[in-house]
């Protein structure tokens, strides 16, 4: 059975064959735009290369938990938010 998240509209299903990586990844670019930060713009903020931070948001790379600490406090974010809780 799918877990159900809550996604920017309420409770919603993470899409079968969508990776946790991507799906951490969309959250973060979604933060990311909202607070009208360029990928460079977060580069500077967390020390973590763009490239780092690309592969992240699109879910190519997983993200250490280290650098996911810091992103989320550059993003003003919380865990549960990253995981749509």
């Amino acid at each position: 059975m799918p877990t159900t998240t809550r996604i920017q509209n309420g409770p919603q299903k993470v899409p079968p064959g969508l990776a946790i990586e991507s799906f951490m990844g969309a959250q973060i670019r979604a933060r990311r735009h909202a607070r009208q930060m360029s990928l460079s713009g977060l580069a500077l903020a967390t020390h973590i290369p763009e490239t780092a931070l690309s592969d992240y948001e699109t879910g190519a790379v997983r993200i250490p938990a280290a650098a996911l600490a810091t992103i989320i406090e550059a993003l003003d974010m919380t865990l549960s938010e990253v995981f749509a809780l």
